[in-house]
């Protein structure tokens, strides 16, 4: 999979804060009691430097637009599918939702540092029960 760009790739480049130039420190909590487990901080909490740090790919003012848009995005995104909710819970918890396998009737997804395997299609009842799973594991 080396290369290719896929939904999490671009999403990782859109969300890094980075590329405006200034440095930004403690976007993690790596320290959530559970090993191998980290979720993303609010931005209310991001440590940014004063001034920026290296040379900026977009303007601050563009990121900021782009987290916009993204955010409209997830929104819309949480009406949707049954994957698409999961997907959509599990980003505001910080975790990314990957493909490890499909098969006909099931696939097999990480979610943070759990695999789950899900049938195809995934019945309602079963997406609420993960997005509660997801929330009291946070």
């Amino acid at each position: 999979m080396e290369g290719r760009w896929t939904h999490n790739r671009v999403e990782g480049l859109l969300a890094n804060p980075k590329l405006t130039g200034y440095q930004v420190y403690n976007r993690k909590a790596s320290r959530t009691g559970r090993p191998g487990y980290s979720r993303w901080n609010p931005i209310s909490k991001w440590v940014w430097s004063p001034q920026p740090t290296h040379e900026a790919v977009i303007s601050l003012e563009q990121w900021k637009q782009a987290q916009e848009v993204t955010a409209g995005l997830r929104a819309d995104a949480a009406g949707g599918g049954p994957l698409t909710r999961i997907r959509a819970e599990a980003g505001r918890l910080g975790l990314t939702v990957t493909l490890v396998e499909e098969h006909g009737s099931h696939s097999t997804y990480r979610i943070g540092s759990q695999r789950l395997v899900l049938p195809s299609p995934i019945p309602d009842a079963l997406v609420q029960q993960i997005i509660e799973d997801l929330r009291s594991a946070a």
